[in-house]
Order: structure tokens, then C-alpha cells, then sequence
């Protein structure tokens, strides 16, 4: 294969011939209009080649806006998912909140609450043990609760206090087994005991006779016999009356009106103590 260029040697001379008959051309034509309209295009030549080689750049510059802008968004998502996510935590328990104020406004608008011995409390715990109806509020000695104090709610009796301490008390509720409450007849005036059965909606009054004067639907409250729950507070109603075999007793079944496994606010009435009170009352016989 021929070199391109054979002789070397006349290189650089060719080169400086080259340059100065430019130069030579350059003075005799400098006044030469071709040669000014040439010039004119030149900051025009050089702002196209500008703008051409900046496209690159342009181009680069807005990629990386665009990934900085999507990193950004992502960013910003990631952020509104986590305080969504604790707003609806925080919106759960504002409907929480709202129900037991709700609770709370219903129990202190009844017509118990205008009773100006009373405390209000909260169930704080419940006893793990299925066959004692026991609830612990967070009132004590320390609040003026004592033994044998009523504790109730905005529908009706839930029970009474059984043990106080410093700062909490233990209440037994009407539905235990072991509890009997003096209670009467609203429509007739006729006395019994109603008694717990261990279930929460069920009460029931025993040995009454087969001809007493109690129907279905009858409104069952406080006597105030035994001096230990005040006379008038509604307590249950009735839900079904049962004959004996022989004819000889009436068993009445009730239904509690306070709802005992709902309630999370309760009002105890405060008795006198000024004596000893009598013991709880388990049973007592009809004094129709």
C-alpha cells in the first residue's frame, strides 16, 4: 500500500504557504461585502453551534429534575401514607372517645345523676373468674365509697359494692348467683326478691304465689326493704312468668335494664354509715 503522503518534508512548508495566502486573501478582500456578510454570520453560526452543543446538557440536566422530582414524590407519598396511617389510628380512637363521651353524657343526663351523693366511676377490671359477676371501678375510701354502696347506671341498678379499698372497690353485680335484691311491682305494688341466675341478662324472682299479679312487661324496682338499695330505682322487666307443677308458685323471669357487660362508666350512690350495714341480701321471702 502507497503512503498518503510521499515526502514529508514539504509538509510544514505547504502548511506555512497555505496560512499566508489566506492572510493575503483576507487584506485584499477585507472590504469586500461577501467577506462582511461572512463576518455577520458569525455570532449567528456561533449561537447555533452553542445551542447544539448545550442540547446534551439540556437534556441531561432536565433527566436528572425529572429523577430528583420523582424521588421527591415518592418521598412525599411515602410520608402522606405514614400520617394516614396515624390519622386513621388517631381517628379510631377519636370514635372511641366519642362513643364513651357519648356513654359518659347519657349516664350524668339521667334523672339519677341529679342525686347529689353520688360518684362517678370507671370499670377498670373484671373478674376472670365465669361463675362471680365482679367488676373493679377506680373509686375508693379515698372518694367516699364504702361498702354496701349502690352502684348504678344511666338505665338502672347494676349492683353494689361488696369490698373497698384505698383507691378502688370491688362491685358485685345484681346477676351473680349469690345476689338477691328487695325488689316490687311498679304497675301493682307486689314485693319479691329478685335473684341473679349467673347470666348477665337474666334475672329471676322465686316462690311467688301462682295467683300474684305480675305479667309480662311489668317494671321491676327497688323496694328499699333490707335498708341497703334506695326505694324507686328501676331495676329489670319482666319477661316471662312460670306456674309450678302443683299450682302452688309463680316463678318470674327478668331481663336486667342496665346493660352489666357494656357499661364502662357507673355512678355509686353513697349510703349513710353512720351504723353498721346489713349484711348483703341473699334471699327474702315474698311479702305480698
Amino acid at each position: 500500500m502507497s503512503a498518503l503522503f510521499t515526502n514529508y518534508r514539504w509538509l510544514g512548508a505547504k502548511l506555512i504557504v497555505a496560512v499566508l495566502l489566506s492572510l493575503a486573501l483576507l487584506f485584499l478582500f477585507r472590504e469586500s461585502k461577501a467577506v462582511g456578510y461572512i463576518e455577520s454570520l458569525g455570532p449567528d453560526i456561533t449561537e447555533v453551534v452553542d445551542l447544539v452543543l448545550g442540547i446534551p446538557s439540556a437534556i441531561g440536566d432536565r433527566g436528572l429534575q425529572f429523577i430528583e422530582s420523582k424521588a421527591e414524590l415518592r418521598e412525599r407519598i411515602t410520608e402522606l401514607e405514614s400520617e394516614n396511617i396515624v390519622l386513621s389510628a388517631r381517628g379510631q380512637r377519636l370514635e372511641a372517645l366519642l362513643a364513651e363521651n357519648r356513654r359518659y353524657r347519657a349516664l350524668l343526663n339521667s334523672s339519677i345523676a341529679s342525686d347529689p351523693d353520688l360518684t362517678v366511676a370507671r370499670i377498670i377490671s373484671v373478674s376472670p373468674d365465669i361463675q362471680r359477676h365482679l367488676v373493679t371501678v377506680d373509686r375508693g375510701d379515698a372518694h367516699g365509697i364504702h361498702e354496701g354502696d349502690v352502684v348504678i347506671n344511666a338505665l338502672g341498678v347494676m349492683g353494689q359494692v361488696v369490698n373497698s379499698g384505698r383507691f378502688a372497690s370491688q362491685v358485685l353485680l345484681i346477676s351473680d348467683a349469690s345476689h338477691g335484691l328487695p325488689v316490687l311491682n311498679n304497675r301493682t305494688g307486689l314485693r319479691g326478691v329478685v335473684e341473679g341466675t349467673g347470666r348477665l341478662d337474666r334475672l329471676v324472682i322465686r316462690n311467688l304465689a301462682s295467683t300474684a299479679d305480675i305479667v309480662e312487661g311489668d317494671l321491676l324496682v327497688t323496694s328499699g326493704l333490707g335498708g341497703r338499695f334506695v326505694s324507686g330505682y328501676p331495676v329489670a322487666t319482666v319477661t316471662e312468668t312460670r306456674v309450678s307443677g302443683d299450682a302452688a308458685y309463680l316463678t318470674v323471669w327478668a331481663d336486667p335494664l342496665a346493660d352489666l357487660d357494656l357499661e364502662s362508666h357507673v355512678l355509686i350512690l353513697h349510703g349513710e354509715h353512720d351504723e353498721p350495714q346489713p349484711p348483703q341480701v341473699d334471699k327474702l321471702v315474698d311479702l305480698q
